[in-house]
């Protein structure tokens, strides 16, 4: 408890009131009783507590929350305990993001001052909900939302992601032999909370270190980091499809063994009358940033490294 005091007192006056406002917002939002993919992982946290399913191997956010409440296993405790580790989880992001702009415009620059209150601003940017709002009641399934603030392990990633798409830009511009240790040490925290970004990372990255700085030094800084991702991928295949006491065979499947099936569209289809319109309406934020700069911003690296990332992980959604 004195730990978790002190790295509350060391946030600031604006990471403290990050951490506060978020912390309400779920407990709102709890309390309301709406319905989020984090209530059906409470749930599955509980099944886990009783030895009814076996832990996802996503565990950062079940693992985190389990102690936050002091490794009780009622309802109402572990969804109060959720809300804090959600609120610790966001923080964590916006202090990533507050660092990596302060870091790309300097700390001393005048208009970077409030830096720190535009991260936070920005971490609310959600997709725009589209006529599908009306018609089905669907708000955030099938928009590529990049705030997706309704699932625990996702937000677990979160920070992870931040620092890794950070420092891998940094590689880019001046590369340092030391850096596959870090790089491994993020995927690892990605694979153990979400790999999402992690897909993307693989695909993206290697692609622009190799346009820089040629093939073999990109196969060289890779291939631990990766080979090792590649393993716990399958192994997390194996225990989410595979394992007869994985929640998704054993409830979601009723004891059947599953996999993934390529199917262009077909989930987004389910959720969204107009994938065009969704995606226009996800991206209008960052469209109008690139629009309105575009003369500035089309020689950077930063520009087409975000893109080139967003756009991947838009087709392995697809």
């Amino acid at each position: 408890m004195n730990f978790i005091a002190r790295c509350y007192r060391c946030l600031g006056l604006p990471g403290r009131a990050v951490f506060l406002l978020t912390l309400a917002i779920y407990l709102l939002l709890f309390h309301r009783r709406v319905l989020l993919d984090i209530t059906a992982q409470v749930q599955t946290l509980m099944k886990v507590c009783h030895g009814e399913v076996a832990m996802p191997p996503t565990a950062l956010f079940y693992v985190l929350t389990w102690f936050a409440a002091l490794c009780q296993c009622r309802f109402g405790i572990l969804m109060g305990a959720a809300a804090a580790v959600l609120a610790g989880l966001l923080t964590a992001r916006w202090w990533a993001t507050r660092h990596i702009f302060q870091d790309y415009f300097g700390k001393q620059n005048a208009e970077t001052r409030q830096s720190g209150w535009l991260a936070f601003v920005l971490s609310f940017v959600s997709s725009l909900p589209t006529q599908d709002l009306w018609l089905h009641g669907d708000y955030i399934m099938g928009q590529p939302s990049p705030n997706y603030w309704m699932n625990g392990t996702v937000l677990a990633s979160w920070p992870f992601a931040v620092v890794l798409f950070w420092q891998s830009y940094q590689q880019l511009l001046r590369p340092e032999t030391g850096w596959w240790r870090r790089m491994l040490l993020w995927l690892v925290l990605l694979a153990v909370s979400k790999p999402s970004y992690a897909l993307v990372f693989v695909v993206v990255y290697p692609l622009f270190l190799v346009g820089r700085h040629g093939f073999r030094r990109a196969v060289r800084w890779h291939f631990v980091p990766i080979a090792l991702l590649g393993i716990l991928i399958i192994l997390e295949y194996y225990l989410v499809f595979l394992q007869k006491d994985s929640i998704y065979v054993r409830e979601f499947n009723r004891g059947r063994a599953s996999g993934v099936d390529v199917c262009l569209f077909c989930t987004w289809k389910l959720y969204s009358s107009n994938i065009l319109v969704s995606i226009l309406a996800a991206v209008a934020f960052p469209l109008g940033v690139a629009g309105t700069l575009w003369h500035s911003l089309r020689r950077k690296l930063l520009f087409w490294y975000a893109w080139a990332g967003f756009f991947t992980a838009i087709a392995i959604s697809a």
